[in-house]
């Protein structure tokens, strides 16, 4: 879990979530299973799945995960340019 840029708040809760091609989920079904566990303030408001994740000394890396959202973002925002009605995240 990071903080994402958002324009309302300043920030708010972003989930990155590992990948597993044997099984299916939602951004929905994360976003129930978090928010019954959790404050509601506390449930991502986003949900991305990443095929792998950064490890450092055996832990998840997540200067590295934040830096991989800022590059969709970046990435996003270039192709919106060339055609907004394609593309979401």
């Amino acid at each position: 879990v990071i903080g994402a840029p958002d324009p309302t708040w300043g920030e708010s809760v972003l989930a990155v979530c590992k990948f597993d091609q044997d099984k299916e989920l939602t951004q929905e079904e994360v976003r129930e299973y978090v928010g019954s566990k959790i404050a509601g303030f506390k449930k991502p408001r986003k949900v991305i799945f990443a095929e792998d994740m950064p490890i450092k000394n055996g832990e998840t890396d997540f200067e590295s995960v934040k830096e991989m959202y800022r590059s969709l973002n970046r990435l996003k925002d270039s192709f919106l340019q060339f055609d907004s009605a394609r593309f979401t995240l």
